[in-house]
């Protein structure tokens, strides 16, 4: 099975092994990307990386550090998106996150957060 279509099947809400290893090999390449995007400064590069690592982002998306994610993949965020310190994401199934929303320091996101 494909990472892809893994993430298909764990979307599905059923049982699945957590510590399959095409998962664990996921969430490492997730830990390092994150923590290439939590040491950029500069707010070009660090646009990218967001970019990069997330399944999709709108306009204007950005992090500050300490931000964690599972997967990031699975993450899809709209226009002005804004995540303050110590933000954590778990993506074991899409998230998706609405234009102009701001999550707040130290939150912990695991489902969609509707735009207001």
């Amino acid at each position: 099975m494909t990472l892809k279509e893994k993430f298909a099947y764990m979307a599905t809400g059923k049982p699945y092994n957590d510590l399959d290893p095409l998962l664990i090999e996921a969430r490492n390449k997730t830990t390092e990307d994150t923590n290439k995007l939590n040491a950029e400064n500069n707010s070009a590069k660090k646009e990218e990386l967001i970019r990069k690592l997330f399944g999709s982002a709108g306009k204007t998306p950005f992090v500050n550090p300490n931000f964690r994610c599972e997967f990031g993949q699975n993450i899809h965020v709209g226009d002005n998106f804004y995540a303050n310190y110590d933000c954590v994401i778990l993506d074991g199934a899409p998230v998706t996150i609405g234009d102009n929303t701001i999550i707040g320091a130290g939150s912990v996101v695991t489902h969609d957060i509707p735009a207001m």
